[in-house]
């Protein structure tokens, strides 16, 4: 995948891409170890496409998968219990247009 957003976006500047863990399954708050599993891969491929000279970094933010936020578009409201769940990763958008 993230080669080919590289050869799509070609011949502008490559841009800083962040990853982040979206629909993340938690337990008792914490991810599943399956969630942490796949993230831990995740971050280990981010980590190598960095070495290879993609502007590319793994964010430990996530929006956990909860059936609220799917209520919540048909509904047009922002469930407060994700409040800090966007606020941090908006917190790493920033620091990475910087």
């Amino acid at each position: 995948m993230i080669d080919g957003l590289r050869y799509r976006i070609q011949p502008w500047p490559e841009p800083k891409i962040g990853v982040f863990m979206n629909k993340a399954k938690l337990y008792r708050e914490n991810l599943t170890r399956e969630t942490e599993l796949y993230w831990t891969k995740s971050k280990i491929v981010c980590d190598n496409k960095h070495q290879e000279g993609i502007a590319i970094e793994a964010w430990n933010s996530y929006i956990p998968d909860r059936v609220d936020i799917k209520r919540a578009i048909p509904g047009r409201y922002f469930p407060t219990e994700f409040e800090d769940y966007f606020a941090e990763l908006w917190n790493n958008v920033e620091r990475n247009l910087r």
